[in-house]
């Protein structure tokens, strides 16, 4: 079994690809509704906030929240495997999980999406490659990259409460946004560019996959070496977009707004974006730590039975973001 590791940006169409690779029969990863398919894994900020794998009591602490959080469940984590098998380091503790859960599926590859956190801290991103080039024979990388039009239109449109798009485009703070968000296409984009040339990757277009998926899905089985499935056609969850209808994704910006921000800001941004990633890690390091933890299968009732051997205390106190 290896990894496929999907490398993009938040809204860039990392979960429409992960879904369209999980419809081939031998491809998985943890997938559910409430999470538009693919499943987060986070696993930068999961390592990076559960850093006590030293201690017997560290290590049982994460273990006890982390086993109810919606990454786990998904992936038919073991529990008493975990509890008696104790890894390293975060990083240590996910590929077991996501190998034991490919053999029991009986896959050929696991997908996991890799965080725009890692982007910011290259040195853990290497820490992190190195052990999957190290632990597998053949993982695979692709790439999807969305033009910066549909990437910001997106942001902005979740930002948007109801139906009051054209009005928020007169708003400083939305105007703000949309150049942090300038800021941050601009520092992602050649990052994403370079994982994939570096590893001899697949790199995919947002529009070509949404306009041509016969064909790329054809591209993608031929890079992996596998069939061509015509599963990969169907779409099982439904998609994750921010807008209701094409008079939405028109108003969200003015065009005058957007020329400013692609024409004069991206090219600014893009020959600066070292300083992006500077002002990421000093945003990071400034705000107090948040677990990163994601339970809404608790939420919603739908954990399965053998799940209560978690203390409720101890997922109840932990901070839950996703």
């Amino acid at each position: 079994m290896n990894p496929i590791l999907v490398v993009g940006m938040n809204r860039g169409g990392t979960t429409m690809l992960g879904n369209v690779l999980c419809r081939h029969p031998e491809i998985v990863a943890p997938q559910h509704e409430l999470h538009w398919g693919c499943k987060e894994s986070q696993v930068l900020m999961h390592k990076q906030y559960w850093s006590d794998f030293d201690t017997p009591e560290g290590y049982e602490a994460f273990l006890n929240a982390y086993s109810a959080d919606d990454y786990f469940v998904l992936a038919r984590g073991d529990y008493d495997h975990f509890l008696h098998e104790r890894p390293a380091s975060f990083y240590e503790f996910f590929l077991d999980l996501m190998d034991r859960f490919c053999a029991a599926e009986g896959a050929t590859y696991w997908v996991m999406k890799i965080e725009e956190a890692f982007y910011h801290y290259p040195g853990e991103l290497q820490v992190f490659l190195n052990m999957v080039l190290d632990r597998y024979t053949n993982p695979h990388f692709i790439g999807i990259i969305r033009d910066f039009e549909g990437v910001l239109k997106s942001h902005l449109r979740r930002r948007v409460a109801g139906d009051d798009v054209q009005a928020s485009r007169l708003s400083l703070a939305q105007q703000k946004f949309a150049l942090s968000q300038t800021v941050r296409y601009a520092s992602q984009r050649p990052k994403i560019r370079g994982i994939i040339r570096d590893h001899n990757g697949l790199m995919l277009d947002f529009k070509q996959v949404t306009s041509e998926l016969g064909r790329t899905n054809r591209a993608i089985c031929d890079f992996l070496g596998l069939d061509y499935s015509a599963d990969m056609l169907e779409r099982q969850f439904e998609a994750n977009t921010s807008f209701k209808s094409n008079r939405e994704r028109r108003e969200i910006i003015a065009p005058w707004q957007f020329s400013l921000l692609n024409n004069i800001a991206l090219p600014i941004c893009e020959t600066l974006h070292p300083v992006g990633s500077a002002w990421r890690r000093f945003r990071d390091g400034s705000e107090p730590k948040v677990a990163p933890t994601s339970y809404r299968l608790r939420d919603a009732g739908l954990l399965p039975e053998d799940v209560g051997r978690v203390p409720l205390r101890l997922v109840t106190d932990t901070a839950s973001v996703g």
